[in-house]
């Protein structure tokens, strides 16, 4: 199965000849793109939902009013699906 062939026209100059089944390169990349990309999708959807519910931000305490650092506490309880 060749795409592209380049063979010379009765008066010697090189012709490019393109395949007939050149469309299959182009379905086969259009499909492969759009399955990496919902790959990677569902990936990072994945992973942003797993540090959202490890690391529960709205939980934080907050500073006291002296600003002492040592008061604060970490919530690290899963939030409710």
């Amino acid at each position: 199965m060749v795409f592209f062939d380049t063979k010379p026209d009765p008066n010697g100059r090189p012709t490019l000849l393109i395949g007939s089944q050149l469309w299959i390169y182009f379905v086969a990349t259009v499909a492969l793109t759009i399955l990496i990309f919902g790959i990677w999708s569902l990936w990072q959807y994945y992973r942003t939902s797993r540090q959202s519910r490890q690391f529960d931000v709205e939980n934080l305490a907050t500073l006291s009013a002296s600003g002492n650092a040592t008061n604060v506490q970490l919530s690290l309880k899963e939030k409710p699906d």
